[in-house]
């Protein structure tokens, strides 16, 4: 049994970058959360679009994972923010009972937003599993090799083993 899996949305790619990255360092099995029908918006209407499925806490259907999660010991997340709020395909997934009495570290790609956005992840996260930490990593583009970093720092610390103090 692998100890670590990742689980992420990502649109334009920001948020796989990332995950990617963990999934390479950490050695953990990773998955893109994928709904049944895309979002397929461009230019600005997929900001507004995206804003708009995300406020109304829009939960698409998804499609099955290849990992099941029952068979590791900490999840990671990873999802863009859409009008401070989560991904619909995440926000989906964590409203479902495919997650259920686990680990779970979030992390999330953004480009600006608000405190508003941690405590909505923990509203998602917390009634069902325990929420290890947030990671929030700002401009993915510009600043990746920062974000690197941080964010590796940040799955090491989450991920590691308590040693027994028998």
């Amino acid at each position: 049994m692998k100890k670590v899996l990742i689980l992420y949305y990502s649109f334009e790619g920001n948020t796989e970058k990332i995950a990617s990255y963990l999934s390479e360092k950490i050695e953990a099995d990773i998955e893109k959360v994928r709904p049944i029908k895309e979002l397929k918006a461009k230019g600005f209407l997929k900001y507004v679009l995206g804003g708009f499925l995300a406020i109304s806490k829009n939960k698409p259907k998804l499609n099955p994972l290849k990992f099941n999660p029952n068979d590791y010991d900490t999840i990671i997340i990873g999802s863009p923010i859409w009008a401070s709020r989560i991904a619909p395909a995440i926000f989906s997934l964590l409203k479902s009972d495919i997650i259920k009495d686990k680990k779970v570290g979030f992390f999330y790609t953004y480009l600006g937003g608000n405190k508003e956005t941690d405590n909505l992840i923990i509203d998602c996260v917390e009634p069902k599993n325990k929420l290890l930490s947030i990671h929030p990593c700002l401009s993915v583009n510009e600043d990746y090799e920062n974000q690197k970093e941080k964010i590796l720092k940040w799955a090491k610390e989450i991920t590691k083993e308590k040693k027994s103090t028998k």
